[in-house]
């Protein structure tokens, strides 16, 4: 299954970077994502676009921006990891007959709801991927 996943993401035109112990980072229009391996269910995907913004636990703003993404939007829901908002499509493959149309769907998504949060600078990105390594 992971392989299929792999093979629709490259068939889609992304260039894939294999990231050790997390899974694939791709770009699309300017923005990193990462398809997030699961290898105890090969079915599940996971699409990520990592570190939108910085969160603060204590900053009211911070959580009210983070529910109203999960409220909102059907498929996208958002999580804080790492001291910052990042926001999640996952579904079974288990069933899908059209994988690279899945998946070009999830990032459709993932897209619309990235840019009405209004952010499209991709250093932050880039910054909250080295926290995370240096958490490690």
């Amino acid at each position: 299954m992971k392989e299929k996943i792999l093979e629709a993401l490259e068939e889609l035109g992304f260039q894939l970077k294999h990231v050790e112990d997390v899974g694939y980072e791709f770009s699309y229009e300017g923005t990193t994502y990462l398809y997030l391996q699961n290898e105890k269910d090969e079915a599940f995907c996971s699409i990520a676009i990592p570190g939108i913004c910085r969160m603060d636990e204590d900053n009211i703003e911070d959580l009210k921006l983070m529910y109203s993404v999960n409220a909102n939007r059907k498929y996208v829901k958002a999580y804080k990891l790492s001291h910052s908002l990042w926001l999640f499509y996952e579904r079974d493959m288990a069933t899908e007959g059209d994988f690279k149309e899945a998946i070009y769907n999830m990032i459709q998504h993932l897209d619309a709801t990235y840019r009405q949060l209004g952010k499209s600078d991709e250093d932050d990105d880039d910054e909250v991927m080295e926290e995370m390594d240096d958490e490690d």
